[in-house]
């Protein structure tokens, strides 16, 4: 591929995690011509696109670290949690509702179905998806700080959320109740 990199300087400071080893590639101006601006500013594309991908260099199998989502989904469960599929429209499959059928046969409660970059008819194909099988729709902003748009899905200028969809009371309820727990 032809990527600029120090193995001597990842071994010595132990870089194993993809972030710090992204953060290492953009050392080198080189690597930029390479990687091309649009993913030189996007860390989580380098991860999809090459880390997960199978058909590059950067390939690494994470498959063994991986709990059985029956299992997961099972244990949410038996502590009292709610299951939800994130933003399934950011995982560039060829055909989400694949995805949509496998999970909600998982058995899921529900699906991410207002989030910053979904268009208006994604949001709509999943919010029909969840009414036609019966699952709770959930939305939010994905921001974790820094330069991500600290901007709501639900205020995306392209919808209008239906707020009888959306049940606030209920969650702050249940928000409430988990810090009770964490603090006890």
């Amino acid at each position: 591929m032809g990527l600029t990199f120090d193995a001597d300087f990842l071994i010595d400071n132990n870089v194993g995690e993809c972030l710090q080893f992204f953060k290492h590639l953009l050392s080198f101006d080189e690597n930029h011509k390479v990687l091309g601006e649009d993913l030189m500013t996007y860390k989580t594309s380098f991860f999809r696109d090459y880390v997960c991908n199978k058909e590059t260099d950067f390939y690494v199998d994470y498959s063994r670290f991986y709990v059985k989502p029956e299992e997961l989904i099972s244990f949410a469960k038996s502590i009292g949690g709610k299951v939800f599929l994130a933003h399934p429209y950011e995982y560039r499959l060829k055909d989400v509702d694949d995805l949509l059928n496998t999970v909600k046969d998982l058995g899921v409660d529900g699906i991410e179905c207002y989030y910053p970059t979904f268009t208006k008819k994604q949001v709509d194909h999943l919010l029909n998806f969840t009414k036609v099988n019966n699952l709770q729709i959930s939305g939010g902003s994905d921001f974790h700080g820094g330069k991500r748009p600290n901007q709501l899905s639900i205020l995306n200028e392209e919808h209008q959320v239906d707020y009888n969809h959306l049940n606030w009371t209920t969650a702050l309820d249940n928000i409430n109740e988990a810090e009770e727990l964490i603090n006890e």
